[in-house]
């Protein structure tokens, strides 16, 4: 069950001042180091979490109230303490501080949307090559750009040799079986498993891969290579021949 942002930045909040806290009574190098892991940590425990923090602020003000708080408690123990801890906070913003910095200012963007990317899920495109994000520009049903997706752009070589290659001859008859196009306006080429025959421009949409079996084609682009499935190759002409 998803947390509402809230109850996950108060709970962060705690355990960092309990961290704060705990190795402000080992010696004096400990808390700095701790203080710098917090200005780290206010960013990646909320995704732990599955919270998505927009605003720039919450991490940097997490990171200061968590270390001042464990500091503070520290110095109103009875044991005495080191004055340079004070300077733990200082440096739980510094950290927290330069990393907003860097996420807002330095960091790519998405190719489609312009959010940053530092910190989210980036994918790269196999058909136009952008960098987008996660959130809102990936397709992850078809693998491929949200652009892509609207305007139907291609991924395979027009080149029939490809094509002959990798299916075999065109079919002369019979319907695509996804888009139903007849075999007269469409150039249809059979699956190399099971020989059921779609349009290029399906096998095109499908990634090379069959609808019905699951087989994909051997020559996929390396950078679709690594979305598809592996390819349980059947040579075409074995395939032909078993169903003819």
């Amino acid at each position: 069950m998803k947390l509402p942002l809230w109850t996950v930045l108060v709970f962060c909040g705690v355990l960092l001042l309990f961290v704060q806290l705990v190795t402000a009574f080992m010696p004096v190098v400990v808390p700095m180091l701790a203080a710098v892991a917090i200005g780290f940590l206010v960013f990646l425990l909320p995704e732990f979490f599955l919270a998505k923090v927009e605003a720039w602020w919450p991490g940097v003000v997490l990171a200061l109230c968590a270390s001042l708080g464990g500091t503070l408690l520290r110095f109103i123990s009875k044991q005495p303490a080191s004055r340079w801890i004070a300077l733990a906070p200082l440096l739980a913003l510094a950290t927290s501080g330069g990393i907003t910095i860097f996420q807002r200012y330095f960091a790519k963007r998405c190719a489609l949307c312009n959010r940053r990317l530092a910190g989210d899920l980036a994918l790269e495109c196999p058909r136009c090559g952008m960098i987008v994000c996660d959130q809102n520009c990936w397709d992850f049903d078809h693998y491929r750009c949200r652009l892509c997706e609207s305007n139907r752009v291609t991924v395979f070589t027009p080149d029939a040799r490809w094509w002959d290659k990798q299916f075999g001859p065109r079919v002369e008859y019979g319907r695509c079986q996804i888009c139903l196009s007849p075999a007269a306006e469409a150039n249809l080429r059979p699956c190399g498993k099971c020989g059921r025959a779609q349009c290029k421009a399906c096998w095109d949409y499908a990634n090379g891969q069959c609808t019905h079996c699951g087989w994909v084609v051997s020559d996929l682009p390396d950078k679709l290579n690594m979305y598809v499935s592996p390819p349980v190759h059947v040579p075409a002409t074995s395939a032909r021949a078993a169903h003819g």
